[in-house]
């Protein structure tokens, strides 16, 4: 299958997306400390395996395994996208794209880091070919921008990201 042309690092790159750094590699000192939103990439076409295990933090405790049976259901064909996030002034106190890459990163790498969104994707056998991408959102909430790209995903798509749970923010 084609994937989402909405998603892919050429079109990120056209809305004005940078990084493309492959996620476990990723040198924090090259991510702003602005506000904006970050996306996750798998960039291949082929349908992932999933983990019967998800190798992610044990947050407070809790194991993050999501049944394979529902990782399967949710994934969208076609798609590159993996997850949506955001780092803004009141999420949790995280205020800029670098405090909140890296607290994803550490929660990937199996640290009781408190970063549940994205959980899923861990759990998806190709983890470490995953590319990062942000976008700094100086003129808008990134609360708001968040939930446009999830919600353009899910039109375009029919379903969310595998990473997120929620729509993100409605206007």
């Amino acid at each position: 299958m084609v994937p989402h042309a909405t998603y892919t690092r050429t079109d990120l790159t056209g809305q004005g997306f940078a990084g493309f750094v492959p996620f476990h590699q990723i040198d924090l000192t090259q991510v702003p400390t602005d506000p904006g939103v970050y996306v996750v990439l798998r960039e291949s076409d082929l349908r992932p395996s999933f983990l019967s295990e998800n190798p992610a933090g044990r947050f407070k405790g809790r194991n993050p395994t999501v049944p394979v049976v529902e990782l399967e259901a949710a994934w969208p064909d076609g798609a590159h996208c993996l997850y949506i996030g955001k780092a803004a002034a009141g999420s949790r106190s995280v205020r800029h794209l670098r405090q909140r890459i890296k607290e994803f990163r550490q929660y990937g790498d199996g640290l009781p880091v408190g970063h549940q969104g994205g959980r899923r994707i861990w759990q998806l056998a190709d983890a470490d070919t995953f590319v990062i991408a942000w976008l700094v959102t100086p003129d808008r909430d990134p609360a708001d921008v968040e939930g446009e790209l999830i919600r353009q995903f899910v039109d375009e798509c029919g379903k969310r990201p595998i990473g997120n749970r929620t729509s993100g923010r409605r206007r």
